[in-house]
């Protein structure tokens, strides 16, 4: 068997779990994709990948904080089905994580490990707010028969007391829509198209948002450019709407003029462990601290 890397072991050694004020959380879990496949890969690729990177973000050294990576989450025993087992697992490592007073960093995986983290700061009566980057909405009730799908993660999320900032989605159904609109205090969305328009307000978290933070990363949010290994459609929606955003402008300065389409150059870094990276500081709206989700559904890093 290989070695299991660490986050930035070319760079550092793996901190002591105590002192350290990051934990990365490698959770291999895939239990109910529907599209494509390959995201129990995704934490091994994305730790493998950090080995190419530096550790200056460009402002600060962000692994001055301790960076401490955790054994790979494995399913807990018992009869349970799968999911809960998977969950179980995951929540146990980011309770270990919370113990520590570290920021968890849990590395999927399908989406719905968010549920096993959000668990977690359920029982140790954490007040935090979740920011959410995907393509879809998902805030389904059940799909496919479960209510434990990444297509129904964000809604149990919710239903947890959690309020919901979600940025970037591209796919919504008529049931989520209106989950949405019955929730409106407690769920804010900044769609695609609406970003795309440049409607993002200055000051987007709502005034009563909790101060601290989690922020959940399903990689289709991201354009293909940025993410090249990235398997879904909806990703490729978010440089459509913003090219079919731009093209309106322009027609109307220019009716006879035509945007050209012009090619993406590629990224100096991987971008999923560079994320991860930046985020270990990144604090939105001033005193926000923020920790860390990735949710790799529908990624083949592979």
């Amino acid at each position: 068997m290989p070695q299991i890397p660490s986050f930035l072991d070319a760079l550092h050694a793996n901190a002591p779990a105590q002192k350290a004020q990051v934990h990365v959380i490698p959770a291999p879990m895939e239990t109910t994709v529907c599209y494509g496949g390959g995201t129990a890969r995704a934490p091994r690729a994305i730790l493998e990948a950090s080995r190419q990177l530096d550790d200056f973000d460009g402002r600060r050294w962000p692994t001055d904080l301790a960076i401490h990576t955790q054994p790979f989450v494995k399913p807990a025993a018992g009869k349970k089905s799968p999911t809960e087992r998977w969950l179980a697992a995951i929540e146990k490592a980011v309770a270990k994580a919370l113990r520590c007073g570290a920021r968890p960093a849990v590395l999927g995986g399908e989406h719905t490990a968010t549920l096993g983290s959000a668990r977690a700061f359920k029982a140790a009566g954490a007040d935090i707010g979740i920011i959410h980057f995907d393509a879809h909405a998902d805030l389904r009730d059940v799909y496919k028969g479960t209510k434990l799908s990444h297509a129904c993660v964000l809604r149990r999320v919710h239903e947890l007391g959690f309020p919901l900032v979600q940025i970037g989605t591209r796919a919504v159904s008529r049931e989520e829509a209106d989950y949405r609109a019955e929730n409106e205090k407690t769920i804010c969305a900044y769609d695609a198209r609406f970003l795309a328009a440049g409607k993002l307000p200055k000051k987007w978290i709502p005034k009563d948002f909790p101060k601290k933070v989690f922020i959940s990363f399903d990689l289709d949010a991201f354009d293909p450019a940025v993410i090249p290994g990235h398997r879904h459609a909806r990703a490729r929606r978010n440089r459509l709407a913003r090219g079919a955003e731009a093209d309106r402008r322009r027609r109307r300065r220019a009716p006879d003029r035509r945007l050209r389409r012009g090619r993406a150059g590629a990224h100096e870094e991987p971008a999923p462990p560079r994320l991860h990276r930046r985020a270990a500081r990144l604090r939105p709206h001033g005193r926000r601290r923020a920790v860390v989700d990735s949710a790799a559904e529908y990624l083949d890093l592979l």
